[in-house]
């Protein structure tokens, strides 16, 4: 059995600790770069904005930003949008930071990013500042349990164990799960909560690549849902109810962005992976989704199986 570590996620490019904004020492505003690329997507988002100076920052507009395939030499360019909105694209939780922001978002016909493939960003504002980075894709893995893919029918009151193969390039696996269709169960516990109800993991290290549905979710949440939540989930999901999971596999930009809480783009970053006039980070993360639903008998989807 993995050990599973919950991480409270917010603002990250795939998901950044959402912290109050932490201005710098006095002085030029400083550039903050959020990448991060996801694999097997056709949108991909970067934003640009610079650190608060004196409680206030701005968006960081008419930018020129490309990504490059190291290999192959070919290239994405982003284009800005009249908002940020087009940057909250479908993947793991992502908000913006409490201030504006510049959104640039990236469209091919086909995925341009590629499991396992080297990529570099370079940043040229209109006031010529310059920034770049460097990251590998984790490579592909698979969902070895259960099947079949990508949904499933459970027992209700069953935990569901997922197993996966181990991804080239990635330190940790991050786990985004949201839970549907609790209401019936826990309306006579006199709890009501709002729908969806996400819950987070953090694997310890690269070979915890199983996770137990919902036992090794929200185990750092317990303050923010009432404990007869939790009680009701150690039994299992309760009929009716779904799971849709989605498991990533982080690599070591991202992971350094995330660990020590202390990434925030709108002030310091721990570990910066964005050289030049800039700082923040350019990552990359690939993912498997899985959608489990607890029914007796099957009707949404075949039983799982091992």
């Amino acid at each position: 059995m993995g050990r599973w570590l919950l991480l409270a996620l917010g603002a990250l490019p795939l998901a950044a600790c959402e912290l109050p904004p932490v201005p710098l020492p006095d002085g030029p505003p400083v550039l903050v770069v959020d990448a991060v690329l996801v694999a097997d997507q056709l949108v991909q988002t970067v934003l640009l904005h610079e650190s608060l100076q004196n409680g206030r920052a701005r968006a960081v507009l008419g930018a020129h930003v490309v990504v490059r395939d190291s290999a192959s030499g070919d290239s994405l360019v982003f284009l800005e949008q009249a908002s940020a909105e087009p940057c909250l694209v479908e993947g793991l939780p992502r908000s913006l930071p409490p201030q504006p922001v510049g959104c640039y978002v990236g469209t091919r016909a086909g995925f341009f990013v590629q499991p396992g493939r080297v990529y570099r960003l370079e940043v040229r504002t209109a006031d010529g500042r310059r920034a770049w980075g460097r990251t590998r894709v984790p490579g592909r893995f698979t969902l070895v349990s259960p099947q079949p893919g990508p949904a499933c029918t459970v027992r209700p009151d069953s935990q569901a164990a997922l197993v996966w193969t181990r991804a080239d390039s990635a330190l940790v696996y991050l786990a985004d799960a949201e839970l549907r269709g609790l209401e019936p169960a826990l309306a006579p516990l006199g709890i009501q909560l709002p729908e969806p109800i996400k819950l987070l993991g953090l694997s310890a290290q690269d070979t915890d690549t199983t996770l137990v549905v919902p036992r090794d979710l929200g185990l750092f949440q317990r303050l923010e849902y009432p404990q007869p939540l939790w009680e009701r989930l150690a039994r299992g999901l309760p009929a009716g109810a779904e799971a849709r999971v989605v498991v990533a596999a982080l690599e070591r930009n991202v992971l350094n962005a995330i660990r020590g809480g202390a990434f925030n783009p709108s002030g310091p970053v721990r570990a910066s992976s964005v050289g030049g006039d800039a700082v923040g980070v350019f990552g990359a993360y690939t993912r498997v989704r899985l959608t489990l639903y607890a029914d007796a008998p099957p009707r949404r989807a075949p039983a799982c199986r091992p």
